[in-house]
């Protein structure tokens, strides 16, 4: 079993809303990685998100999602889809953050797996993630 573990975000850093899913037979990593991927699109494309900043900490994966190719090898599926789903919003980038910086996520990740929930939180996160979210807000320069 794989979790897939997303955060939205405003431009302050303040949790928007959050979701976790799991999937079952899904062994590869760059193929989880890009699954998560069309997961975190299709989520902001939910939540009526005009803009949207994707960070993950698969170079892999970001590299394809930034590359014009056609062929990106064994997870194109999710890729494909996930550059189709792109199009609909009004501006997008995708970057990529080494482990560190995506930490709510991963662990987001590993709650959907040791949980084994799907779910969906507006305004929220799960409270076992309140201290990294908080350590994580983007603070404004006074």
């Amino acid at each position: 079993m794989i979790g897939v573990g997303v955060v939205a975000r405003d431009a302050a850093g303040r949790v928007i809303a959050s979701m976790c899913s799991t999937q079952r037979y899904i062994m590869d990593s760059s193929i989880v990685e890009a699954y998560g991927t069309r997961q975190a699109v299709q989520f902001g494309l939910f939540l009526g998100i005009q803009s949207i900043l994707l960070e993950g900490d698969a170079l892999e994966i970001t590299n394809s999602m930034n590359n014009t190719e056609d062929n990106v090898g064994k997870f194109g599926n999710f890729i494909a889809d996930a550059r189709a789903t792109l199009r609909e919003f009004g501006s997008w980038v995708v970057s990529h953050v080494k482990r560190e910086g995506n930490r709510v996520a991963h662990n987001l990740a590993k709650f959907a797996i040791s949980s084994e929930q799907n779910k969906v939180w507006f305004d929220s996160y799960p409270t076992c993630l309140s201290g990294l979210v908080n350590s994580e807000l983007i603070l404004p320069v006074i």
